[in-house]
């Protein structure tokens, strides 16, 4: 029994009501080169089926969709009835040779394809399903054998320029005109160029395409991989901070003290700070969906004192940092005053909240903290970007590495040669 398919666009009367009217059919694939398709019309909209026959698809009207009338299985129809027929006409229909499929293979097709191959190697499918379906939306209705490089190099053009997605839709706020930010979009723009060019190499691979220059031809942005950290000095630290107004100023101080991100900044409370333990607790928000929890940021007697004072008198549930007007602090509400007081500062470029983190981070390892410690501080599971981005800043870090990593040779072999006294030789 083939498994139930499910489209949570285009199944139910109520879903459907949504859609705009479209010329084009919203489609949904049920098995390669088989799409059963719902053509929104003004009325009632209309099932049908596209089918890969020989070199060329063939669509076909299956009836009347049950969006104004009840089903009778005949000429209006349900989903699962448009789904079941659509089946059935793909079954008299589809031509075969040789047990392959011929003709017209999407970029969709070679995403399915792909994704299949990784989970008959047994991969972890989670992650590469929720990339793949961002190029299977953007890419997926193009014909692999007319895809062209310019249609590629405008994807990956286009998401280097525009700002990232979000869950559930939509479009995080950034700055776009940010250096930092732009090599980030970048480097997610190559990263998903790999994975496309990935599915369309299998699929060459597999036969489905007869040549793959097109894809090929295009080439990622260059030394976008790797951030350059960006830390301020104790001199910048100061003025960066003596030009904050008040309620600025407490959550950059936080941000030194602790190292913490943007968002668990502005999402730590009162209770957070343990002056028994002389930590403040940090909910590692950006990487609990990984399973991490949250983590301990140990204090110096500086950060000690500051959380004491700053929390003196408050109630436990409230909000670590608050703006002037009381409110807690989002995440974007930063960036103008910030940008105003790196001015004030005379700081350029502008440091970012980020840069705070890297700043407290770099100094630690300036100062010959262990790599270790420091990415605990930091909510890291190990000292691989600790290492990464800071280890050379530590004065003992190679020599630690030297005296643990390269073996003794042991090698102890005596002599019989002896130096030439040269003075004595020559008043000799």
């Amino acid at each position: 029994m083939p498994r139930a398919i499910q489209d949570a666009r285009i199944q139910t009367r109520t879903a459907r009501e949504k859609l705009r009217p479209s010329p084009t059919p919203y489609y949904r694939e049920l098995e390669p080169g088989v799409h059963v398709g719902y053509r929104k019309g003004k009325r009632a909209g209309k099932w049908t089926v596209r089918t890969l026959v020989g070199d060329k698809y063939q669509t076909t009207t299956l009836g009347t969709a049950d969006d104004a009338a009840e089903a009778d299985g005949v000429k209006v129809l349900t989903w699962a009835q448009a789904v079941e027929i659509a089946r059935d006409t793909a079954r008299q229909s589809v031509a075969t040779h040789e047990g392959r499929r011929l003709g017209p293979y999407s970029v969709a097709d070679a995403v399915g394809d792909y994704l299949e191959w990784l989970r008959e190697q047994g991969r972890n499918m989670k992650d590469p399903e929720q990339r793949l379906a961002r190029i299977r939306a953007a890419l997926g209705e193009h014909n692999l054998a007319d895809l062209t490089r310019d249609q590629v190099k405008t994807w990956h053009k286009g998401i280097a320029t525009s700002a990232p997605l979000v869950r559930g839709g939509g479009r995080r706020k950034v700055d776009l005109s940010d250096p930092e930010v732009q090599r980030r979009r970048k480097d997610t723009a190559n990263r998903l160029l790999n994975d496309l060019k990935a599915c369309l190499n299998h699929a060459f691979k597999e036969g489905k395409v007869r040549h793959d220059t097109e894809w090929r031809a295009v080439k990622p942005f260059q030394h976008v991989g790797e951030a350059r950290v960006r830390y301020l000095s104790r001199d910048e630290v100061t003025r960066l901070v003596n030009a904050c107004p008040e309620d600025l100023r407490a959550i950059v101080r936080g941000a030194l003290l602790t190292g913490a991100r943007r968002g668990d900044l502005v999402q730590m409370k009162v209770a957070d700070f343990k002056p028994d333990a002389d930590a403040v607790t940090v909910q590692n928000s950006k990487s609990r969906y990984k399973g991490k929890a949250a983590y301990s940021a140990f204090l110096n007697a500086e950060g000690v004192e500051f959380f004491k004072s700053h929390n003196a008198g408050r109630s436990p549930g409230e909000f670590m940092f608050l703006r002037a007007d009381g409110k807690p602090w989002a995440p974007d509400d930063l960036n103008r005053p910030l940008r105003t007081a790196n001015t004030g500062a005379k700081i350029a470029p502008p440091a970012g909240m980020h840069t705070l983190r890297h700043t407290y981070a770099s100094h630690a390892a300036m100062q010959g903290v262990p790599l270790m410690v420091i990415a605990q501080n930091l909510g890291h599971a190990d000292t691989r970007m600790v290492e990464k981005h800071y280890a050379h800043l530590s004065p003992s870090y190679a020599r630690q590495q030297i005296a643990s990593g390269l073996p003794a040779w042991g090698i102890v072999e005596p002599s019989n040669i002896t130096a030439i006294d040269r003075a004595a030789a020559q008043g000799g």
